[in-house]
């Protein structure tokens, strides 16, 4: 597997080129410009505590009964958890974007190592390379093994090989 995975290494345009499509793929689920997004939807968090409040302030005077506060503070909290939920999607969102642009850097690291260097990573640093190529090996019945993850082409991000066991 180490064979496989340190020819890759080798081959720095494949390994560029895979992550930058998987950084384009990760993108392609944002809907416009984050931080607008980001914007929006704090302000509606807003909206919702000062509308919690004056809907307070009309019960309190009597303005609307109880069971009446109770269903518009029931829906107001209906969208503050599904607003809660946006901006945490996007900021997962964002957070997973960075973390494919800093695994770049670290990948370019190892690519510009030679072959023999690639030979004497220890264990651990050879799991780290697996980590940042996001590797998952399927063992198969018959012997092969499948591996995926970062390990594009020009077309296609997440290429399969089969390789003798």
């Amino acid at each position: 597997m180490w064979q496989s995975v340190s020819g890759l290494l080798t081959d720095p345009e494949r390994l560029r080129v895979g992550l930058e499509e998987l950084i384009a793929q990760e993108q392609s689920t944002l809907h416009g410009d984050p931080r607008k997004q980001t914007e929006a939807l704090a302000n509606m968090l807003e909206n919702v505590v000062s509308k919690r409040r004056r809907y307070q302030d009309m019960a309190a005077e009597g303005l609307i009964g109880f069971d009446e506060l109770r269903s518009r503070l029931a829906e107001l909290d209906d969208v503050r958890r599904t607003t809660e939920q946006e901006l945490e999607s996007l900021r997962r969102r964002g957070d997973r974007i960075a973390e494919l642009e800093h695994d770049g850097i670290i990948m370019e690291q190892y690519a510009g190592l030679v072959p023999t260097e690639l030979k004497t990573l220890a264990p651990q640093e050879r799991h780290r390379v697996y980590r940042l190529l996001r590797l998952q090996v399927i063992p198969g019945q018959d012997g092969n093994v499948e591996m995926s993850g970062v390990i594009g082409a020009a077309d296609s991000i997440c290429q399969s090989q089969t390789t003798s066991g």
